[in-house]
């Protein structure tokens, strides 16, 4: 839709879509005013139907939802463990260990003309493991057979929460809640199992870690490796209740993002064999006889990462990053007065001819440095924006692209042509 609007009215348009009134932006020099506008704490328009039901349980919004003090409060809880690459590098481990399980599930799942049934869920299920190990601390059992009743469940949870979300995200909340009820149930159906299942998990680690806690042992300062979930309780500074909802958000944002690039890089991979050839070699080059890829192994790898990013640049995680501006701008020669809703049309960006030749191209090259890069005419940072930008990038993105990378290498150097 916004690649046909930027077609019709330019690179600015005003648009009312569901209950909002939007300005849609898709150049780089306004998205990068928009961006580098943002005050102390970056404003963005809220996602309604998860805003309503928080209010009836009478819970945080969480770091997604909330604005301000209580914004910058979850936030600067959660960054230390999920943004600091020295941090994240712990997580290697336990995302290599899912990893193995993923492909032995492959192997095992796989028909005899070389198809295997439902990948997508298979994805999936190694996206909610793996994020789950990064922020419980503990296997959820996605790849055992058969899988634990309440696991099964608080993965389908997923799933419908997501689905009931999408739904009903553009009506207005007196809509959906008394007319359209359906989708509104199944929110607070589904969030309510979701939310029970990781309370739990959040008050065993409670227990374990109280001991140290009245003991007054600063563990938050030890030199010793802290895992995430017992840092934020030993932190003391988000309620039991605001956890579980941190954890919440942190999973939900994390399975979908990290599965939905990875399937799409499979498929521009298969659709593409000379770029998976030279993945292949690259990923068989760098690990030779080892078969569990860190971060140092990983930076090894750029053809790797590239082959993500232009995925990323065709097929992006979100089709436009939202923001409600501070103050009045200047966007492509229009004035846009301040608490406006903006969009930055990533996907539209993405695909700009002038920047992009051949667009529609899948070329992991547009990525490389130096001599090697070819099809790429900008050197302007918001180009491109996967993650976002600023205070508010995505919390996720350096364990999501651990996931990511980690998978694709393996991938590449034991399976690939099973995708072709």
């Amino acid at each position: 839709m916004t690649e046909k609007r930027r077609q019709e009215y330019g690179p600015i348009y005003k648009e009312t879509i569901g209950n909002n009134q939007i300005v849609a932006v898709s150049t780089s020099e306004d998205a990068e005013k928009v961006l580098r506008a943002e005050g102390k704490y970056p404003n963005r328009n809220p996602i309604a139907p998860l805003v309503e039901y928080r209010k009836k349980r009478n819970l945080s919004m969480g770091v997604v939802l909330s604005k301000d003090e209580e914004w910058k409060k979850f936030r600067s809880v959660m960054d230390k463990k999920m943004m600091r690459p020295h941090e994240v590098t712990c997580y290697s481990d336990r995302i290599n260990d899912v990893s193995n399980d993923l492909i032995q599930r492959l192997k095992r799942c796989r028909g005899n003309d070389g198809v295997i049934p439902d990948i997508e869920k298979e994805i999936n299920k190694y996206t909610t493991e793996s994020i789950a190990t990064v922020l419980f601390e503990k296997r959820l059992g996605m790849f055992k057979e058969p899988i634990e009743p309440k696991t099964e469940q608080f993965y389908q949870s997923i799933t419908k929460i997501l689905e009931a979300t999408n739904a009903i995200l553009t009506i207005p909340p007196f809509i959906f809640k008394y007319i359209f009820t359906k989708h509104w149930k199944e929110l607070n159906k589904w969030s309510d199992i979701a939310g029970e299942f990781a309370d739990d998990i959040i008050e065993e680690k409670r227990k374990q870690i109280e001991k140290k806690i009245a003991s007054n042992d600063d563990i938050t300062r030890s030199n010793d490796r802290v895992d995430f979930l017992t840092y934020v309780i030993a932190t003391g500074k988000l309620s039991r209740r605001e956890a579980n909802v941190a954890m919440m958000e942190l999973l939900f944002g994390g399975v979908d993002t990290a599965a939905t690039t990875i399937l799409w890089t499979l498929y521009n991979l298969g659709k593409n064999p000379h770029v998976q050839d030279k993945l292949r070699s690259e990923v068989r080059s760098v690990m030779e006889d080892c078969k569990e890829p860190d971060t140092s192994l990983i930076e090894k790898m750029p053809y790797l990462r590239s082959c993500v990013k232009e995925t990323l640049r065709l097929q992006p995680i979100v089709f436009a990053l939202p923001r409600i501006i501070d103050s009045d701008l200047v966007l492509s020669g229009y004035k846009v007065p301040a608490k406006t809703f903006v969009m930055i049309a990533s996907y539209v960006m993405g695909r700009d001819e002038s920047v992009f030749p051949n667009p529609s191209q899948y070329m992991p090259e547009r990525w490389l440095r130096g001599s090697d890069r070819q099809g790429y005419n900008s050197d302007s940072r918001f180009q491109y924006l996967p993650f976002g930008f600023g205070p508010r990038m995505c919390i996720g993105k350096r364990v999501a692209e651990m996931e990511i990378h980690t998978l694709l290498s393996k991938v590449s150097f034991f399976i690939l042509d099973l995708f072709s």
